[in-house]
Formats: C-alpha cells, structure tokens, sequence
C-alpha cells in the first residue's frame, strides 16, 4: 500500500501551472517537516481542478495525504529523478485540524 500522510509548514514559494486546458491546476510546494536528524523538506505536488486548488503561502499550516511516487525525465541530455508526494488531498489550518486529518487518513488505511 502506498499512502503518505505528511504535516509541516510550507518552506519557499508555492507554483502553480494552469494546464493548456485552463481547468487543471498542478501546485508544487515544498513542506518542512520535522524528522530524526532535524528538520526536513518534502516536496508536494498536487493536480486538480483550478476551482479547487489549495490557496497556499509560505509558512502555512498544511498536512498533505496522498502517495509517494518516483518520476524519471530527461534534462540536458540525462535522465534525472525526482520523488515527491503526489497529493489527493491538502488541509490547510492550524494544526488541531492537521491532527484530526492524519487520524481520519490513518482509520481509513486500517478499515480499508
């Protein structure tokens, strides 16, 4: 199963890309994360309608659940990587509602 659910603070700028058809917004952000050695940043992409696209600014409270994807494409005549977390869902607010986010991801990946 791969589901990754993930609560930080957005560090830097936040991009977003309407697609050529105008309805499809991609949002890619960074979240600083706290883990094991320190503080940590975790890229987020997140694809959906324009109407729907989080309203996101540096420093914001946000818990991302969605998956970990690795993708492979070609700059300067070589294949690079990058993985990130492909969100299905981002919950911006303060952190009580982050936590209640995480609990209601985790219940779900237990009943299903």
């Amino acid at each position: 199963m791969n589901v990754a659910v993930v609560a930080g603070n957005v560090a830097g700028e936040v991009h977003v890309q309407v697609q050529d058809d105008g309805a499809t917004a991609i949002v890619s952000f960074d979240l600083r994360v706290e883990a094991k050695g320190g503080p940590s940043a975790v890229p987020v992409s997140w694809i959906g309608p324009t109407g729907r696209a989080p309203d996101l600014e540096k420093g914001a409270t946000v818990t991302a659940i969605g998956s970990v994807r690795k993708r492979f494409y070609r700059r300067g005549g070589a294949t690079v990587s990058r993985t990130d977390l492909l969100a299905d869902r981002v919950i911006v607010g303060p952190p009580g509602r982050s936590r209640a986010a995480r609990k209601k991801a985790a219940d779900t990946m237990v009943g299903g």
